[in-house]
């Protein structure tokens, strides 16, 4: 039984990370999964961690202090996880940044095999300075796991030096099962806690976090010129629950609060159900995002059949390449979009419904999880 070691930076995507996994482990691949800026742990495997090793991470994890976090820290990246390497069959870095050299040199000095996994912004965002250190670990990897767009980013940066490392593969997403266990009942009591009271209006969701690369303020100029009755047919949802400051939170609120539209703007924390159901009640999705790879929150608005309105610019290719309905669009033609759905919400609604299946047969677990496990197994 294979044992491997996954690291991964984003203590937001502990719960996708833990489900991972859960799911190689039912498929006879053991998984233990560390976050490396949290040191949240999730242990399946029967590999032996000394206990000074365990203690040191429950320190950083539960500890309020700061300076002892920093330090404990420090000693267990450049010390106590390379401790751990040699246990294992198979170190997987997950969303690759520098912080990984240091280890990456590691495993390449001790003759330790590791793959790594790109998630997104790590390639799309990265710069040149940062795209000759990533070089590196290219380079000395086994394999590189990533999507088919950044498949596409790639070729783009490298050009076909890494093809024969390359294998395209996705995570599943956890959130269909959540939408489909929703109820009517809860999904009316989330609706009226989160919105109040907007019956027979539209939702229009704009962005799905509160980073200022999702360019909330050209959505919310897209909206300002539409006519008094066509704001008053809409309800706008932000949800910036993670990402961004507060500064820049308070001048998206003021700008949306400028416009004759009612509004929620979501920053607090929500619970899983109360995601869901803010995924199954949006009608129209507007993303006009910098870049981006296959975030989960468009994968539940199209599975969810929403209308959405996705940025020319952005490589959706495995929506293009399966036929998944969406619509292109330029900054300045956001408005006319919107304006062409509100007018003929039905026909538009009745193309996306038709995605849902396609969607699921893409990105649930239970087709992903399958590609993963081939992989592990060369």
């Amino acid at each position: 039984m294979m044992n491997i070691l996954i690291l991964y930076p984003h203590y937001n995507q502990k719960i996708m990370m833990h489900n991972f996994a859960l799911m190689l482990k039912r498929r006879g691949i053991l998984a233990d999964v560390i976050c490396i800026r949290s040191y949240d742990v999730e242990r399946n495997t029967f590999v032996k961690w000394p206990s000074y090793i365990e203690k040191c991470f429950r320190h950083i994890f539960k500890s309020r202090f700061y300076f002892s976090v920093r330090v404990c820290r420090k000693i267990t990246y450049y010390f106590l996880l390379r401790k751990l390497f040699h246990n294992y069959d198979l170190i997987d870095f997950h969303s690759y940044y520098p912080i990984y050299n240091h280890l990456m040199r590691y495993c390449v000095n001790k003759n330790i095999q590791f793959d790594i996994m790109l998630w997104g912004s790590d390639l799309m965002r990265a710069t040149e300075k940062r795209r000759k250190q990533q070089k590196y670990g290219f380079d000395n990897c086994y394999r590189i796991k990533l999507s088919e767009n950044l498949h596409d980013v790639m070729l783009e940066a490298y050009g076909k030096i890494y093809d024969d490392k390359c294998r395209i593969v996705y995570f599943g997403n956890s959130d269909f099962p959540v939408i489909d266990s929703l109820t009517e009942p809860e999904v009316k009591e989330i609706k009226q806690k989160l919105y109040g009271d907007i019956e027979g209006k539209k939702i229009v969701v704009c962005g799905y976090n509160g980073f200022q690369s999702q360019n909330h303020n050209k959505m919310i100029e897209a909206l300002s010129v539409l006519n008094e009755a066509e704001k008053k047919a809409i309800h706008v949802v932000l949800p910036m629950t993670y990402g961004g400051d507060n500064e820049y939170k308070n001048n998206v609120r003021n700008q949306i609060e400028s416009l004759s539209v009612t509004y929620t703007l979501l920053d607090t924390f929500l619970e899983t159900k109360e995601v869901a159901a803010i995924r199954k009640t949006a009608d129209i999705v507007i993303n006009v995002q910098n870049s981006d790879a296959i975030a989960g929150s468009l994968q539940d608005h199209l599975y969810c059949g929403n209308v959405c309105i996705f940025g020319e610019w952005l490589n959706y290719s495995p929506y293009t390449n399966n036929g998944i309905f969406y619509i292109k669009t330029s900054m300045d033609g956001i408005t006319d979009h919107l304006r062409e759905i509100l007018n003929n919400f039905d026909s538009y609604h009745d193309k996306c419904i038709a995605s849902h299946n396609k969607i699921k047969e893409l990105f649930s677990w239970e087709t992903t999880i399958q590609k993963q496990v081939a992989v592990y197994g060369e």
